[in-house]
């Protein structure tokens, strides 16, 4: 669950229907300080065994010359429950330069336990991992001067994640010029990339929350997500076919 805590510190939670569904997909060119080094994609899909749950994959490559010297294959995988987006398993395979880490979570909601490598850790919360969070985050206003908070588990630690809502502003990448509102997540772990620093995002200013541009910085320089391409859920309404 995320929680709304508006400037005078009252909380208020709002349901809503996800402005994302199998079908959508996301595609990324990837920059490496100004060179552009990599692609990413980000897309949800059925799951093959039973129609409550949903899998949301994040993959991110290099290329070119940034392959020869800073070698990336991430790829993600999120198990969330449809009606809830809570995570039921999540599977990352890191390699990123000399970096490698492969890790595989199992989330039991209604008992309160997270499995990990063998072990188990017990938690009361309902608890998202790195890549349900940001589809969760998608599903709230983003009213500016606002900040939404989301509890997180991640290499073995349980956090609360805060996301601040900064300001609008219209940006433009490869996919058109939006209006947007910039968020910046304060996380106390690794999020999508192995970040070193802080984190923004441009999500656009409407219901579906694209996020269009993400910038981060990383152990060699920053980087930089510009969205190029963009494929709305199958079952999505008509005003969602187009992102101008």
């Amino acid at each position: 669950v995320l929680t709304s805590i508006d400037a005078r510190g009252t909380e208020s939670i709002r349901e809503a229907l996800p402005p994302f569904g199998p079908g959508e997909v996301m595609s990324y060119n990837l920059k490496w300080t100004v060179i552009k080094g990599g692609e990413a994609r980000m897309s949800v899909i059925e799951n093959a065994e039973t129609d409550s749950l949903w899998e949301v994959h994040s993959l991110a490559w290099s290329t070119g010359v940034v392959d020869v010297f800073y070698t990336v294959r991430d790829t993600i995988v999120s198990t969330i429950d449809r009606n809830t987006l809570l995570p039921t398993r999540f599977v990352k395979k890191q390699h990123e330069g000399k970096y490698h880490r492969d890790s595989t979570y199992v989330f039991d909601q209604a008992a309160g336990i997270i499995h990990r490598n063998g072990g188990s850790f017990a938690c009361s919360l309902k608890v998202h991992d790195i890549l349900s969070v940001l589809y969760q985050v998608r599903t709230y206003p983003l009213a500016v001067g606002q900040t939404y908070e989301a509890t997180v588990y991640e290499g073995g630690k349980l956090y609360t994640a805060a996301i601040n809502v900064l300001r609008r502003e219209q940006v433009t990448v490869p996919a058109g010029t939006f209006d947007c509102v910039v968020a910046e997540p304060i996380l106390q772990s690794e999020a999508i990339f192995k970040q070193k620093g802080r984190l923004w995002i441009w999500f656009t200013d409407d219901e579906r929350r694209i996020p269009v541009l993400m910038s981060s910085e990383v152990p060699v320089g920053a980087i930089t997500a510009e969205l190029y391409s963009y494929r709305p859920p199958v079952h999505g309404d008509s005003t969602a076919t187009s992102l101008r």
